[in-house]
C-alpha cells in the first residue's frame, strides 16, 4: 500500500521524471509493488523516498512531509531489525514501527484541526472549507451549493478532523474512527486529492486488528458470496490478477515517461498556487480512476474487518506505545513541524494546508494562540510587488499578494542563475519603495541562501487585505 501511495502521488502531477531522484523513487516503488515480500525492495524504496524528499525540499506538499517522516520511521525499524536480528521477521518489524507511525498520523490530524481554528476558516466568504466544497460540487453535480451547505462543509470538516484521532485511540470506538476516516478521505479523493488519500488509507490500516488476514478469512468463509465467486477467490487467481494489475500500471507509467517532452528538470517554479488552479494530464486522471476502484476495494476490506470481529482491537496503550526511545525523534519532528508557523518559522509544509491560517505580519487570525512565540522575523519582513517584468512576480502584484523577503530574494537568486534576461521589479519593503532595473545585478537580492536553510524554510505568499484567502 505504501508503494502504491507513492505511485499515485507521482501520478498526480506527472513527476515521474522531473529529476533523477523522482525516476529512482518511481522505479523503487514499482519494484516493491512487483515484489512486496522483498526486504531489499522495501529498503530501496525507503532510501529513495528520503532522497527524493531532500532533493525536492523545500517545494514539497504537506502530505510529502508526513510521508517523509513515516519513511524515516520505517527506515529506523528496518535498521533496528538488521542490527538486532541480522534479518527480518515481518510481524516483528511491523509491530516495531506501527506504534510510532500511528502516533504520527494522530498528530498530523490534530495539527490539521488546530490550524483551522482561525477567524478566516470560519468565514464562509473566504474559507477553504467552502471553496473545496464548491470544487467537489462541480464534480458531484447534485450537491447543493447554499449558505447552509457552506456552513456544514466548514464546521463539518472541523468536527471530522478532530473526531477521527479521538475515535481511533479508544479500543471500543476505533471501528467508528476507521469508518469515518475512510468515508472522509474517499470524498477528498473524489475532490482531486487522491494522492493524499492514498497515503492516509495505507496508514489507517495500521489501526486494524493484527490478525486481519484471519479475520477476513472467517468473514469470507461465512459469506454466501463465496459460493458464487469461489473461482475468483482462489489464491492463484488473486495472484495472477495482482500481477497483471501491476503490469498495467507499469505500462501506463512507461507511456507517461515517453510522453514527456523534456527530462531536463522541473517546470518554472510557481510562487502562488490557488485552490482552483490545476494543470493535470490525461494520465493523472487515469490514475485517479484507478484509485477510485482501489479505494472502494480497501473500504470493503476495512468494512469486512469491522463486521467480522471486534475482539482483535488492541488496547490504546499497547497500540500507541513506541517500541524504542529512538522513535521519539520522528515524533518530535512531526510536533515541531506543526508548531513552525507559531514560532515565526516556515508556513508551508507545516500541516496547515487549506486552513486560511495567518501568522504573518500583524494580521494574526488564530482563535486560541494570542500571538506568535517568535524565534525569527521571517514572517514579518514582507515585500509588496508593484510591478515586474518577471511573470510570476507580476502575478503576485496583480492578485495583491505580499511575499516574505526570504522567498523574494531566494526566487530572484534562483531566476538569476537560470534566466538570461534582466529582471525589472518595483516593490515596497518596510514602507520603502524601490525600483530596480535589473535585479540580477543586485548582490543582496541574488545572494544564494545556505543549502540547509533553503531546505528547511518555506513561506507562502500573503494576501495584502484583511482576509486570508484560500490557497495551499
Amino acid at each position: 500500500m505504501w508503494a502504491a501511495a507513492i505511485l499515485f502521488d507521482q501520478a498526480k502531477w506527472d513527476t515521474w521524471a522531473s529529476s533523477p531522484s523522482d525516476v529512482v523513487l518511481s522505479a523503487a516503488a514499482y519494484w516493491l509493488l512487483f515484489r512486496p515480500w522483498s526486504s531489499a525492495a522495501l529498503g530501496f524504496v525507503l532510501a529513495a523516498s528520503v532522497w527524493a524528499t531532500v532533493d525536492r525540499s523545500p517545494w514539497i506538499s504537506n502530505h510529502w512531509m508526513l510521508a517523509f517522516v513515516v519513511s524515516l520511521t520505517i527506515l529506523l525499524a528496518f535498521v533496528r531489525a538488521l542490527l538486532r536480528d541480522r534479518g527480518f521477521r515481518r510481524p516483528e518489524l511491523l509491530r516495531d514501527l506501527a506504534p510510532a507511525v500511528r502516533l504520527e498520523l494522530l498528530l498530523f490530524y490534530l495539527w490539521s484541526f488546530f490550524h483551522k481554528l482561525n477567524t478566516d476558516y470560519l468565514d464562509a466568504g473566504v474559507s477553504c472549507g467552502s471553496v473545496l466544497y464548491q470544487l467537489l460540487a462541480r464534480k458531484i453535480t447534485f450537491l447543493p451549493v447554499t449558505d447552509w451547505t457552506m456552513a456544514v462543509a466548514i464546521y463539518g470538516s472541523l468536527v471530522v478532523e478532530l473526531a477521527i484521532p479521538l475515535l481511533l485511540v479508544p479500543q471500543r470506538s476505533r471501528w467508528a474512527g476507521l469508518l469515518l476516516a475512510a468515508i472522509f478521505h474517499f470524498i477528498l479523493g473524489i475532490g482531486g486529492f487522491f494522492n493524499f488519500s492514498a497515503y492516509i488509507f495505507a496508514l489507517l490500516f495500521l489501526f486494524l486488528p493484527e490478525d486481519l488476514p484471519a479475520v477476513l478469512g472467517r468473514g469470507w468463509g461465512a459469506s454466501s458470496l463465496r459460493r458464487r465467486l469461489l473461482a475468483l477467490g482462489r489464491p492463484e487467481v488473486i495472484a495472477r490478477a495482482y500481477l497483471w494489475t501491476t503490469r498495467g500500471l507499469l505500462a501506463i507509467a512507461i507511456a507517461i515517461l515517453l510522453s514527456q517532452t523534456s527530462w531536463s528538470g522541473r517546470e518554472r517554479f510557481r510562487l502562488l498556487m490557488l485552490a482552483r488552479e490545476e494543470t493535470r494530464s490525461i494520465f493523472s486522471y487515469v490514475f485517479e480512476a484507478i484509485w477510485w476502484v482501489g479505494a472502494l476495494l480497501l473500504a470493503v476490506v476495512c468494512w469486512k474487518a469491522i463486521r467480522a470481529s471486534r475482539t482483535g482491537w488492541g488496547k490504546a496503550f499497547r497500540l500507541l506505545r513506541p517500541a524504542h526511545p529512538v522513535y521519539a525523534l520522528p515524533l518530535l519532528l512531526v510536533f515541531l513541524n506543526g508548531l513552525s508557523p507559531y514560532l515565526g518559522l516556515k508556513t508551508e509544509t507545516s500541516f496547515a494546508m487549506f486552513s486560511n491560517l495567518r501568522t504573518e505580519g500583524r494580521a494574526w487570525n488564530h482563535l486560541i494562540l494570542p500571538g506568535r512565540l517568535s524565534l525569527a522575523n521571517y514572517q514579518d519582513d514582507l515585500v509588496a510587488i508593484e510591478s515586474s517584468a518577471d511573470p510570476e512576480l507580476q502575478r503576485l502584484a496583480d492578485v495583491r499578494y505580499e511575499i516574505p523577503y526570504f522567498e523574494f530574494r531566494s526566487y530572484l537568486s534562483r531566476m538569476a542563475r537560470s534566466e538570461p534576461d534582466p529582471i525589472r521589479v518595483t516593490y515596497r519593503r518596510a514602507g520603502e519603495r524601490r525600483s530596480i532595473v535589473d535585479a540580477t545585478r543586485e548582490p543582496e537580492l541574488v545572494r544564494p541562501d545556505s543549502w540547509w536553510l533553503r531546505k528547511l524554510l518555506y513561506f507562502r505568499p500573503v494576501p495584502s487585505g484583511e482576509k486570508t484567502l484560500c490557497h495551499h
